[in-house]
C-alpha cells in the first residue's frame, strides 16, 4: 500500500514530504510621521537569499533557495532536493524617498524602512541589505 509511504520519514533525517511547502511570508507594514517600515517574517534564511528591488514605483521583495543533500551508505544511495521560493511587490505611495530605502535581516525578520520625500522625483534600482 503506497498511500502510507510518504506520512514518516522512514530515510531518518529527512524532513517529512508533508512539511515541504512554500509559504509566502508575512508582512507587518507600520506608517509613521516619517517614513513606513516593512517587516516580513522570514526565518532560516540569509540575507544574501534576498532580492529587494523597486520597479516602476513598487517594491518587490524576493527570494530564492535550493538545497541538495545527498546520503550514501552501503546499499542504497538517497538525493533529497529542496526548493523554496517567494516574491512579495508592495505598492509604494508616491511620497516614498526611493533613494534612502534601508533594508536589513535580523533574527529572521526582514525590515524596510522606506522613509517619506516631498517632492523628490523616483527612481528604480537594487536595494542592499545591511
Amino acid at each position: 500500500m503506497v498511500s502510507g509511504f510518504f506520512d514518516n520519514d522512514r530515510f531518518r533525517n529527512f524532513p517529512q514530504v508533508t512539511d515541504w511547502k512554500t509559504r509566502i511570508p508575512a508582512a507587518n507594514i507600520k506608517e509613521t510621521n516619517v517614513e513606513y517600515v516593512v517587516d516580513l517574517a522570514v526565518p532560516g534564511m540569509k540575507k544574501n537569499d534576498f532580492h529587494i528591488n523597486i520597479e516602476n514605483g513598487n517594491l518587490i521583495i524576493s527570494a530564492e533557495i535550493k538545497s541538495k543533500k545527498t546520503e550514501e551508505e552501503e546499499n542504497f544511495t538517497r538525493r533529497e532536493f529542496n526548493y523554496c521560493s517567494f516574491s512579495r511587490l508592495f505598492v509604494l505611495p508616491g511620497i516614498i524617498n526611493e533613494e534612502d530605502i534601508l533594508a536589513r535581516y535580523e533574527e529572521g525578520v526582514l525590515t524596510i524602512t522606506l522613509p517619506k520625500r516631498v517632492g523628490r522625483p523616483t527612481s528604480q534600482g537594487e536595494i542592499e541589505i545591511m
